[in-house]
């Protein structure tokens, strides 16, 4: 757009060349969680992730082990390439920590106090000299790392996805009442 204009006399060649670049990419997985976190509050079955990287996929595969996404597909374009991830509309937030925090293993007990709501929600992804895990398996295998992601999912989600509100209202009451007739 800027090259289509004329630029004033008083413009620098250097101000017009840092005016008229594109944007970057600052996070590929930042962009990756984005889509995701923004696909299931839409309501959608599946969500294209672009662009493909190695880290993007070892953290899909952790957010697989704990159900919060379904199977995934690596789509070789002859570019970037493409992840298509089937969502099963159990995850309400998740977001890349930016920077990247270095952890003890005595710190991973405050960053998981710091970040999560409860002790029963919630992973916290650590990138490890073993490898890309969550907070409790880098607990048990006795190691630190760098903080990097966040994943959040609550009981809420046993609203089942329906665009109709009075049958995600009978659902949710049905669970409710069958939860509380098997305790007695």
């Amino acid at each position: 757009v800027l090259d289509l204009m004329p630029r004033p006399a008083s413009w620098s060649d250097e101000l017009h060349l840092f005016l008229s670049c594109n944007m970057v990419r600052v996070s590929a997985l930042n962009d990756a969680l984005n889509t995701l976190t923004n696909a299931e509050r839409r309501g959608k079955r599946q969500a294209l992730i672009r662009p493909c990287s190695k880290v993007t996929v070892k953290f899909l595969t952790v957010m697989q082990k704990h159900g919060y996404i379904g199977e995934f597909e690596i789509v070789d374009d002859h570019r970037s390439g493409k992840i298509v991830v089937n969502l099963l509309g159990r995850l309400n937030k998740t977001g890349c920590i930016s920077p990247r925090f270095d952890v003890s293993l005595e710190g991973i007990e405050q960053w998981t106090t710091n970040l999560l709501p409860s002790r029963q929600f919630g992973f916290i992804v650590l990138t490890t000299s073993l490898g890309i895990m969550d907070h409790e398996e880098a607990r048990r295998k006795g190691t630190g790392g760098k903080v990097c992601e966040l994943m959040l999912k609550f009981w809420t989600n046993i609203l089942f996805r329906s665009s109709d509100f009075s049958t995600r209202l009978y659902t949710f009451h049905k669970t409710i009442n069958s939860l509380f007739t098997q305790k007695k």
